[in-house]
């Protein structure tokens, strides 16, 4: 592969997989039973918030792997300046992408140093800039970071703006909106505190069905591009869910987690999702990469 390609190949997959909160409660309502749309107001409160930072992991068992792979990330957010970063290991995935790179060119990237495959992103509205320290030995002399206009890769690749723009909505607090899927009863587990917040931890199961029904096809496309086609494929429709609320009404954690048995095969493979939300409304600054770090993701196909 060559050397301009590789490195756009891996920047337009991470352009596209990356993707991809104030409340009106008072501390009192610690502890206290939810309704559906309390619930549902919580989950579009922590959405709609100007800043905060998140923390999330995804852990993912397979039949016959040896371990399962572990996934996790840091980030932050400021919804005014329409911003947001993410730093993400994919050290425990590198192995995987070294598959793509199989008896290929002497300057194919290193798979074995985990330092090599913490990968940082920030977004400017439709703009996004990417950090690989596998591949900075293949870009120009002096650059680390590739830019990515959103708005000029979905047209080249047939998306137009406002479906780019569902698929690249900034980080996981996109997830939040499955909590309008919840059925049945909505348990309260306990109070409980997580980094120093009170929190109510909340039991519930969502309805994949009821989900569809809910929402417009382009916030359907929206999720399932987050979750992949698994949860389609096994024919799952109900998921497991839990949610931690501050007494502001904030999404604090939300964990989700799904197991299925692919036909041909006995063993189930299983899969959790959960972040943590923190630092509401805290002074968040998001920078740029300095412009002669940056090398346009345009000028490396070639």
């Amino acid at each position: 592969m060559a050397r301009g390609s590789s490195v756009a190949a891996l920047a337009t997959l991470l352009a596209f997989i990356v993707v991809g909160c104030g409340g009106t409660q008072t501390s009192d309502a610690v502890g206290r039973p939810l309704s559906f749309a309390q619930l549902s107001q919580a989950a579009t409160a922590s959405v709609d918030a100007g800043t905060g930072r998140f923390e999330f992991t995804m852990k993912m068992s397979f039949p016959g792997a040896d371990e399962p792979l572990l996934f996790k990330g840091t980030g932050a957010f400021d919804s005014s300046a329409n911003r947001s970063s993410l730093e993400l290991d994919l050290s425990p995935f590198a192995k995987l992408l070294g598959g793509a790179f199989a008896g290929g060119a002497s300057d194919a990237p290193s798979f074995d140093d985990p330092a090599f495959w913490q990968i940082e992103v920030v977004q400017d509205g439709v703009v996004m800039y990417m950090r690989v320290p596998a591949l900075e030995g293949q870009l120009p002399a002096g650059r680390s970071w590739v830019r990515a206009d959103l708005r000029q890769l979905g047209q080249a690749k047939g998306f137009d703006l406002e479906q780019l723009q569902e698929f690249t909505g900034s980080d996981p607090r996109k997830m939040l909106d499955y909590l309008r899927a919840v059925s049945g009863d909505i348990e309260t587990v306990g109070v409980e505190k997580l980094r120093g917040v009170e929190t109510t931890h909340y039991r519930a199961t969502l309805d994949l069905l009821r989900y569809d029904k809910l929402v417009p096809p382009a916030k359907r496309k929206e999720l399932k591009s987050l979750l992949g086609d698994v949860v389609e494929q096994s024919g799952i429709r109900e998921l497991p869910v839990d949610v931690w609320l501050d007494g502001f009404g904030l999404v604090r954690k939300l964990q989700m987690r799904f197991s299925a048995t692919q036909p041909g095969l006995t063993e189930p493979a299983e899969a959790a999702f959960g972040f943590e939300l923190y630092d509401y409304g805290k002074q968040t600054v998001i920078e740029l990469p300095p412009a002669s770090d940056v090398v346009d993701i345009s000028s490396l196909r070639g």
